[in-house]
């Protein structure tokens, strides 16, 4: 179990990132080993068919791994991706996203995340994969 006051630094730590606040990305879920992030629809995040772009989804699912790794680590260590897989299964328009992460293997130096992505109405939007390497546990 992790302290209350550990998950409210990971929390304030995720609201202070700029990359964060550009996207109005919002941390909606957070347990050990576990994180949710919420992208709420913006035109400007959408491409020419006027979905969402798949760039963002992306960084809704490599956001919401790395939070979940992080619960699973010391306060102060750092991680980095090293590969993602992103399989789109449909487009979405007009919803905001949610990409719920869950941590499926931590190694020394390497760490598994699987993340669903779903729109407001819980629909499989995207399925990813994303390999992270700890570079310092401390």
């Amino acid at each position: 179990m992790i302290a209350n006051e550990r998950l409210n630094s990971l929390r304030q730590k995720f609201a202070s990132m700029p990359f964060c606040k550009y996207l109005d990305m919002q941390l909606v879920g957070l347990d050990e080993g576990l994180a949710s992030v919420r992208i709420p629809f913006r035109e400007e995040l959408t491409q020419y068919l006027s979905t969402i772009h798949g760039a963002v989804i992306t960084a809704a699912a490599d956001s919401a791994v790395a939070v979940a790794l992080l619960t699973r680590l010391q306060a102060d260590a750092r991680v980095t991706t090293i590969e993602m897989k992103v399989n789109f299964l449909r487009g979405v328009s007009g919803s905001d996203i949610v990409a719920t992460a869950k941590i499926i293997h931590l190694g020394a130096t390497i760490a598994l995340g699987d993340v669903d992505i779903r729109d407001r109405d819980r629909n499989l939007i995207a399925k990813c994969t994303a390999t992270y390497m700890i570079l310092e546990k401390r």
